[in-house]
């Protein structure tokens, strides 16, 4: 609990906040692993924004704020499909051997189902490591990946490039997101915080997050929803064959059931037209 000075403090970031009247107001934020903080309004296709973060935080016993502006030269957009890019199809020299996989199913054109298999391993692999590791934005981008290549699957029709193609553009659809780490050393640090986000004439705000952390453990941040990652099973040619086979069961039915309508329906009309024969005198 922030106390004292620091209560203080609050009041007066909390006054700044109040001010940004003509700013909307935005969905709950979520929160991913420990430390990333993601916002369901603003999506990294938005291109062009200005993102301001203001904190408070008696672990370092300050009232900060950061702005930075995603413009023409770098649009959020192109932030997002670069920290991708990094991850998908390029290898840092501590990396070697341990993405081949991944980057050559992203870059050739013919893969086989163990591609698809051997990729996914690989990807899942990655995951675990960046998140070991405290990258959560990575350890999310690992997770998206997985998910949209199980969809794709082993599909001969796509080349390299265009199964690349599809996750750039399935990422770029997501909610844009930023990491927040309060400061340590102390017996608990409390840190408030909130973003602002201005895109084209529309200016949006965050409510305000409380993260805490005590003395050598994991921040936690307080009140949020976690953002998870749907991911679905694994699409084999065996599940696709049986999934084909499934389908063209349902359609012969179908079609069995409508022929019997049919004929249920012309017979009834028969007999509906049939008028009876009178006797001859």
């Amino acid at each position: 609990m922030i106390q004292c000075g620091e209560d203080e403090k609050y009041k007066q970031f909390k006054t700044e906040y109040d001010k940004l009247k003509d700013a909307k107001t935005m969905r709950p934020t979520k929160k991913y692993l420990e430390n990333l903080l993601i916002f369901p309004d603003v999506m990294w296709d938005n291109g062009k924004a200005k993102v301001v973060i203001a904190c408070i935080d008696n672990g370092y016993d300050c009232t900060r704020s950061e702005q930075y502006t995603l413009d023409d030269a770098y649009t959020m957009r192109d932030k997002i499909h670069s920290a991708f890019g990094n991850l998908m199809v390029e290898c840092n020299p501590g990396e070697k051997g341990l993405k081949n996989n991944i980057m050559e199913f992203y870059v050739n054109d013919k893969v086989t189902e163990d591609d698809l298999k051997a990729t996914i391993k690989e990807l899942k692999k990655q995951a675990v490591i960046s998140k070991a590791e405290g990258y959560s934005l990575d350890h999310l981008l690992y997770e998206e990946a997985i998910k949209i290549t199980t969809k794709i699957g082993s599909d001969c029709k796509l080349k390299g490039e265009e199964r690349l193609e599809k996750l750039k553009k399935h990422v770029q659809k997501l909610p844009y997101a930023s990491h927040f780490t309060c400061g340590e050393g102390m017996d608990v640090t409390t840190a408030y915080t909130y973003f602002v986000f201005t895109i084209g004439n529309e200016q949006m705000k965050s409510e305000i997050i409380k993260v805490t952390r005590k003395k050598n453990e994991e921040q936690i941040i307080q009140d949020l929803e976690e953002y998870v990652v749907e991911i679905p099973k694994e699409i084999t040619e065996v599940r696709k064959e049986k999934e084909r086979k499934d389908e063209a069961r349902k359609q012969k039915k179908a079609k069995k059931e409508s022929k019997r309508k049919q004929r249920k329906k012309k017979q009834m009309w028969k007999n509906q037209s049939r008028t009876p024969q009178s006797k001859s005198q």
